[in-house]
């Protein structure tokens, strides 16, 4: 499960961050490039549902389709494809069970004791908010669905055997958040460079 949506995972947050970057260009990009992730999530759900993976990345999808979408025929067939995967995938959970470092990883933690267990419930916690509490300036849709994709994954886990993110995965998915993490610190460096940051106001 960790390699295919370890792909998916990179994916969206290599597209997403790609899609911003030329003004002229954001629609086009942002409607091909989750184009080509639907057709990857098309292909899991039938393969290797996740229902936890479908939600968290189908929801910023629908997002920025709404927001961003450089057609609305296209825009509205792949809501439709994403909001049927999502249903589907919560209608026919899979009945693998649960293994201790993936789904149940803070169970794990908290066995180490009480420091290592508040530690890794507010290192979770910590993981989206760069994203949905300091978007960069001029990039705050994609920010914040960044943002959303983690917050969505965190929450799902209350609701089902699923991996915590980051720590219950392998590799993959560490290399999409780290992705996800460069995008924003080079967006909000660039924005400081040239003094376009939020916090700082004309004289």
């Amino acid at each position: 499960m960790g390699s295919h949506w370890g792909l998916t995972n990179q994916c969206f947050h290599g597209s997403v961050a790609s899609a911003f970057t030329n003004d002229m260009e954001i629609k086009f990009k942002i409607t091909k490039a989750l184009s080509c992730c639907s057709f990857k999530c098309l292909n899991n759900s039938f393969f290797q549902p996740d229902a936890s993976q479908l939600t968290s990345f189908g929801l910023p999808a629908i997002v920025l389709l709404i927001n961003r979408g450089v057609r609305k025929s296209v825009s509205l067939l792949l809501i439709v494809i994403l909001f049927g995967l999502i249903t589907t995938s919560w209608i026919f959970l899979d009945n693998l069970s649960s293994i201790a470092y993936v789904e149940e990883i803070v169970g794990l933690v908290a066995q180490m004791g009480i420091i290592w267990y508040i530690s890794g419930i507010l290192a979770l916690i910590l993981l989206p908010i760069p994203f949905v509490l300091f978007p960069p300036k001029h990039f705050v849709l994609p920010s914040i669905c960044i943002g959303m994709y983690f917050t969505l994954l965190l929450i799902s886990t209350l609701f089902g055997s699923f991996p915590v993110p980051l720590m219950g995965y392998g590799a993959s998915p560490i290399l999409g958040f780290l992705i996800a993490i460069t995008w924003y610190g080079r967006t909000k460096f660039s924005s400081l460079v040239k003094g376009e940051s939020i916090d700082k106001e004309p004289l």
